[in-house]
């Protein structure tokens, strides 16, 4: 097998590679993550924001400026990237990846 990273095996074409451990993580989800489909507030450090079916954010806190107060309907199938620590819903579900 290929070299150990973060535990799992990494090997490409049976060739060793480097690789940077957190962006095939985060990527690949292997951190964990949440489903969230509900109005409760959730609080966490999540990295990659998987859009399940059509969402409203009612609050969320992350470093996309404007996305807190936006309103705008998401679309199902879109992922968004960045820091975010508070995720309430208005409607809809997503899955957030550590």
């Amino acid at each position: 097998m290929g070299e150990r990273l973060a535990g799992y095996d990494v090997s490409i074409f049976g060739r060793r590679r480097e690789l940077a451990a957190q962006p095939v993580i985060v990527a690949n989800g292997f951190s964990g993550g949440d489903f969230i489909a509900d109005t409760d507030t959730h609080t966490g450090n999540w990295t990659v924001i998987d859009v399940v079916t059509d969402v409203v954010f009612d609050a969320v806190t992350c470093n996309i400026p404007g996305l807190e107060a936006s309103g705008a309907t998401i679309p199902a199938g879109k992922q968004l990237f960045g820091s975010f620590t508070l995720i309430t819903l208005g409607s809809g579900s997503v899955i957030a990846y550590q």
